[in-house]
């Protein structure tokens, strides 16, 4: 038990390093137009919330934001993203409880995308007092779609995943759970089912 709470400490230790890697990084690329950026870091989000359920995912998210503002940003840089980012992880933790089997990631992601743009808008309208900014909204509509849909594929790419290191706990979800999965476990991964295996990894 305690071996498997502190491979989850290592796990969320490294999603959260590599998310605020690509954070800062991103920050760096100068935006074609106000408040729209690719987001990238959320496709660590999704790996955590399709891989290792909810809680993780929400984890990886606030850390990556409060400490991604402290690394990059100022107090309205602060709120617009942790507004956007948690509205963004609530609506993608609800869509995939919800409609795990029916609805792939991309859309997920898109859904994620959109809020994330909406929750930084409303953040920006209740600074400034101005209303005429909700008319930059479909812009955000369509960057979102883009984006979301661009981070969720990627996200949903079996490639971007390495299990090996978790075989002989049981899994990605055995390190992080302590679940004993004594025979197999099924993941769906956008229309693809992998299979864990205790000696291994096979696909159906």
């Amino acid at each position: 038990m305690l071996r498997a709470k502190l491979k989850a400490m290592i796990v969320i230790g490294l999603l959260v390093g590599l998310a605020l890697t690509i954070h800062v990084a991103e920050a760096q690329i100068p935006m074609v137009f106000p408040g729209i950026k690719l987001g990238l870091a959320n496709i660590i989000t999704l790996m955590a919330l399709d891989l290792y359920g909810w809680k993780e995912a929400l984890m990886v998210t606030l850390l990556r934001v409060g400490l991604g503002a402290f690394f990059t940003g100022n107090a309205i840089s602060f709120l617009c993203s942790f507004t956007g980012g948690l509205l963004s992880c609530l609506v993608m933790i609800e869509l995939h409880r919800r409609f795990k089997e029916s609805v792939t990631l991309p859309y997920i992601s898109i859904a994620g995308a959109i809020s994330h743009n909406i929750g930084q808008l409303i953040v920006i309208v209740l600074i400034i007092q101005n209303l005429y900014v909700f008319l930059y909204l479909p812009v955000l509509l369509v960057s979102g779609v883009i984006t979301g849909y661009g981070t969720g594929f990627l996200a949903s790419l079996p490639s971007c995943f390495s299990f090996s290191s978790f075989n002989n706990d049981n899994g990605p979800r055995g390190a992080l759970h302590g679940t004993d999965f004594t025979s197999r476990a099924k993941v769906r991964i956008y229309d693809r089912q992998i299979i864990f295996h205790r000696d291994g990894l096979g696909r159906t």
